[in-house]
């Protein structure tokens, strides 16, 4: 058994082989859609999960500085990014070993802020953009894809939304 224990180190990459620059990620929450179930014979409220359906989903990006690849990101497209992370496990046989994670996004961009300009600092450029497709690949193994707009819900191999799909005729 290994123990997770950090992130060992990470990039950020445009259309998956373009790196874009040096930054902090803030990955999506991927909160369902709820809507709240009471009546006779409940015992009280009860905030149920609307199956394969989420919350808007947003990424937030702060660039150390501003680069030409990273102004891609103002782009008024749909852009796809990859986040790949190295995650440090501690093996308790003294061995320290890297689990590749990659997140694959696809973003409708909502605000490039250009950060401040300050002699010796860094400019902290900030972007935010809303998420309707992830992916999460581990070791190369897909583990998890959500896709809103073709209403895919897939986790650990099981698609949650094809009876979904099927109902609606999709």
């Amino acid at each position: 058994m290994t123990i997770p224990t950090q992130v060992n180190n990470y990039s950020i990459w445009y259309q998956g082989n373009r790196f874009i620059g040096m930054a902090d990620v803030t990955l999506p929450n991927l909160a369902n859609l709820t809507d709240e179930l009471k009546g006779a014979g409940l015992g009280g409220t009860i905030n149920m999960p609307v199956m394969a359906h989420y919350d808007d989903f947003e990424v937030t990006l702060n660039f150390f500085t501003v680069t030409k690849e990273g102004l891609n990101l103002m782009r008024q497209d749909c852009l796809m990014i990859d986040a790949r992370a190295g995650i440090q496990h501690y093996d308790p046989s003294c061995k320290v070993t890297i689990q590749a994670w990659r997140f694959v996004l696809r973003i409708l961009p909502k605000s490039f802020d250009l950060g401040t300009l300050s002699v010796g600092t860094k400019e902290n450029v900030v972007v935010t953009g809303g998420v309707t497709y992830i992916k999460g690949v581990l070791d190369g193994v897909d583990v998890f894809e959500i896709d809103k707009i073709n209403m895919i819900d897939r986790v650990l191999g099981e698609d949650y939304a094809t009876a979904i799909r099927q109902a609606i005729g999709m």
